[in-house]
């Protein structure tokens, strides 16, 4: 499986973003994985996987396995302990890692009840699966981050939120 990270280029959106992270594994074998206790607040975007997740006193363990729908998007963070993964499928895998509160500049739903979505990625509008697909079809990674980073940006200033002030206020951006 591979991981590549890549950092905003947008001086505004760093406020915000720490990075996105994209995963990629072209095979159906077993893959599993484990991070430390952090405060990461990822959004994960998926293409053709299922997802079970399980966070409880005992367990903080995530199943990735094939499935015939499309996308489906999940907000993970906050681990108290460690975060288990397991992949059995391949994958196409989109992380966007925010800065602690920052989701809220981007919409006004609450974290308990996007925590239990499956398809936070919605919180970007009507279109988000059509973005979705524009994003994944290109497999250029460095496409795939600008696209996310003028998503995010549109977004922020059309919510009128702490980005739209910036902007306003002469942060500028790059």
């Amino acid at each position: 499986m591979d991981a590549i990270i890549i950092k905003p280029r947008n001086e505004l959106l760093k406020k915000f973003v720490q990075y996105f992270l994209f995963f990629r594994k072209p095979d159906a074998g077993l893959v599993s994985y484990s991070t430390f206790p952090n405060n990461n607040l990822c959004l994960a975007i998926y293409k053709e996987n299922k997802i079970e997740y399980t966070s409880d006193s005992k367990s903080n363990h995530c199943i990735v396995s094939k499935d015939s729908s499309s996308f489906k998007s999940r907000l993970f963070g906050f681990h108290k302990m460690p975060f288990h993964v397991n992949v059995h499928s391949a994958l196409d895998q989109i992380c966007i890692l925010f800065e602690p509160a920052a989701l809220t500049a981007f919409t006004n739903e609450s974290y308990q009840d996007l925590l239990s979505a499956d398809h936070v990625f919605d919180i970007f509008g009507r279109n988000s699966h059509f973005l979705l697909e524009e994003i994944f079809d290109d497999e250029d990674l460095f496409k795939r981050a600008e696209k996310l980073e003028h998503i995010l940006m549109s977004n922020g200033r059309k919510r009128k939120n702490i980005i739209h002030s910036s902007i306003n206020s002469g942060s500028g951006n790059s």
